[in-house]
């Protein structure tokens, strides 16, 4: 089941993940999800393996 979340929190994430080069703070699976997509073919960055990393330990 996907979450809906606020149009704050959605903001808030893509600002903080803008950057490939930042470390994520991945705060819920929706959230590693929302990288994941948002990130998924830049080869190497940062805040996909971030996310990938996350939903590997939270079993998502």
């Amino acid at each position: 089941m996907s979450a809906v979340i606020t149009r704050d929190v959605l903001t808030r994430w893509v600002i903080r993940g803008a950057h490939c080069t930042t470390a994520p703070e991945v705060e819920s699976a929706e959230h590693a999800r929302y990288l994941l997509s948002a990130h998924a073919g830049h080869g190497g960055c940062t805040q996909f393996l971030g996310a990938l990393a996350y939903g590997s330990e939270a079993g998502t």
